[in-house]
């Protein structure tokens, strides 16, 4: 039987662990209960994970007129941080790929040639990564949760299995078609949420309202990034490009995204 340890490790990681007994899938969440309704949001990290989190919680709350990064864990907090939310259905953050474990999943996903470029920017602005970018791309120690395109192979290896239970969120599609976004996400948690609402939304959650805010925590003030997609375009050089798509070519070209390296 493999040590508890060992199914930890593989867990963290998104192996597929449906040989969890159900009253054990709480646990390797780190909530005391899971419920049916219980939606976790779930992507690689820097692929608009807090922008939809910040939609959801105007989703959540009706009365909500303004939210940022100070307020946005009273309504999505990181899992197992708390279980006694106000609101349904409860929604938590969760970076690892622990699919199986989800009732439901929000998965943001983002050109990962954006997100190469914003991790980076964080990584050594609010973590101290010590390394160039080109050593960055295949630095597995530095990719805690996996490199990107074998977080999002797990979370499309699922959706085929289980696409009910999943809602792929595309970065872009935030940006260029708001309001179909919006709609889908509250049509997902089954809410009934009136026109009025969702353009009210999309004008609380969008980044100009964000420039403004003070962080009380001292690395948030690098998670909100340009936020303009396409922005790789002009930060990475060739090699950091070669290396990249050399690794994630084909899961971006699945996603629709075209690959500049030609092999």
């Amino acid at each position: 039987m493999m040590p508890n340890s060992a199914k930890s490790f593989l867990f963290g990681w998104g192996i597929d662990f449906r040989f969890v007994r159900p009253w054990n899938r709480a646990r390797y969440l780190s909530l005391t209960e899971l419920l049916p309704g219980d939606t976790f949001m779930c992507s690689y990290p820097r692929s608009g994970n807090t922008w939809t989190r910040m939609i959801i919680a105007c989703l959540l709350d009706p009365s909500l007129k303004k939210i940022d990064l100070n307020t946005i864990d009273d309504y999505v907090p990181d899992c197992g941080a708390s279980t006694s939310l106000k609101t349904t259905p409860r929604v938590f953050k969760e970076h690892s790929p622990k699919f199986h474990v989800f009732p439901k999943v929000i998965y943001n996903y983002r050109d990962g040639r954006d997100c190469l470029v914003s991790a980076y920017r964080y990584g050594t602005k609010s973590l101290g990564y010590p390394n160039d970018r080109l050593h960055f791309v295949c630095d597995r120690k530095a990719q805690i949760f996996g490199f990107w395109h074998e977080h999002v192979e797990q979370a499309l290896a699922f959706q085929k299995q289980f696409p009910n239970r999943i809602l792929m969120v595309r970065y872009e599609d935030i940006h260029e078609q708001p309001l179909f976004v919006v709609s889908e996400i509250a049509q997902f948690l089954d809410l009934n949420v009136e026109t009025d609402r969702l353009h009210e939304i999309i004008q609380i959650t969008s980044f100009e309202q964000q420039k403004p805010i003070v962080y009380t925590d001292i690395r948030k003030k690098h998670t909100l990034g340009k936020g303009v997609p396409g922005t790789w375009k002009d930060e990475l050089e060739q090699l950091e490009l070669e290396l990249f798509e050399g690794m994630a070519g084909p899961t971006l070209t699945k996603l629709g995204y075209s690959v500049q390296t030609v092999f």
